[in-house]
């Protein structure tokens, strides 16, 4: 069965098997070996190391080899596909394309733009020191870069950069701690993420989480406990998709550790599993570390810390009082 399932990948490209039953892949906007669906523009189709083609269905949650993509595609269960592929592969079914469709018109995305700065990031500051626990240092740093600042509407702003150094990606969340309000910038490329250290940098060790201020967290204890955070780089998802990670790890092969540090919840564990196969995809060979947070995430845990250390404070304060 190994045999024929590598001969299925060796030799059946996801592209042409979805013409075949009916779908019209179109090749990315400024992407050599990436296409999307027409029908499906959530999902995205990539080659591997070893040039065979891959996919991620980012509203499915789903992603794979041509063997998991008929599977997702058509609903069948995994020996249903090997069996309908291995025909397909004989050529035992008909590919009724010798005269392609044109390519439908694909739904352009909004353009994207960062939303206005505000001159003071008071709020922010207090939002993410005070109420969420991190390191002032280290959000002193990003708001350096510009890699986080406070809008107009008083949100903190975290922006994503690709590889030319442009913003293509924004997440937004409230300073308000009574009020949850958070969501993506409009026309944002999920792929990009929000990274630390990642861009433009050769870092060796990969934190990977869903959320900007979990990627902060992790920084901040390794801080906390006196360890150089610039030692490693970090990635947030911006949800549970593999989309962000497999976008930035070919352009870092020095990379050869990666920890898998989701939320201790059911979508963090599907996340780290839908990690592991994109990984899996993509040729990693390095070490992966599946690494959930004690508590429901990395903020939560920070959060822990500080409150016990304050704790320890607030004794010793106590026990050796002049007043005593």
């Amino acid at each position: 069965m190994a045999n024929v399932t590598q001969a299925i990948k060796d030799n059946i490209r996801i592209t042409e098997y979805a013409e075949v039953i009916g779908f019209h892949p179109i090749r990315r906007k400024g992407q050599k070996e990436s296409w999307c669906l027409a029908e499906h523009d959530s999902l995205v189709i990539k080659l591997d190391r070893s040039g065979h083609q891959w996919f991620v269905w980012n509203s499915q949650g789903v992603s794979g080899s041509i063997i998991d993509f008929a599977m997702a595609i058509n609903g069948w269960d995994s020996a249903t596909a090997i069996s309908e592929l291995r025909q397909y592969m004989g050529g035992r079914i008909p590919t009724p394309h010798s005269h392609p469709l044109p390519d439908p018109p694909k739904k352009e995305l909004p353009s994207f733009v960062l939303p206005l700065q505000n001159s003071s990031h008071s709020r922010l500051k207090a939002y993410l020191c005070k109420t969420r626990g991190l390191d002032p240092r280290i959000v002193s740093e990003l708001l350096k870069q510009e890699a986080i600042y406070q809008d107009s509407r008083n949100n903190v702003v975290f922006v994503g950069r690709d590889y030319d150094n442009e913003a293509k990606y924004a997440s937004f969340r409230g300073t308000l701690s009574d009020i949850q309000f958070r969501g993506d910038v409009e026309g944002s490329n999920k792929e990009i993420g929000f990274s630390m250290n990642l861009v433009g940098q050769a870092p060796t060790r990969l934190f990977v989480c869903e959320s900007p201020i979990d990627a902060m967290s992790v920084a901040s204890m390794l801080e906390y406990f006196n360890r150089d955070s610039h030692s490693y780089a970090y990635l947030s998802l911006g949800g549970t998709a593999s989309n962000a990670l497999a976008y930035h790890l070919p352009h870092h092969p020095q990379i050869n550790t990666i920890y898998l540090c989701q939320d201790n919840d059911e979508g963090g564990l599907k996340s780290r599993a839908a990690c592991c196969k994109a990984l899996e995809q993509l040729g990693y060979q390095g070490r992966l570390i599946n690494k959930p947070p004690i508590g429901k995430d990395f903020n939560d845990d920070l959060l822990s810390l500080r409150h016990a250390q304050q704790e320890q404070t607030q004794q010793h304060i106590q026990t050796h009082s002049i007043t005593r």
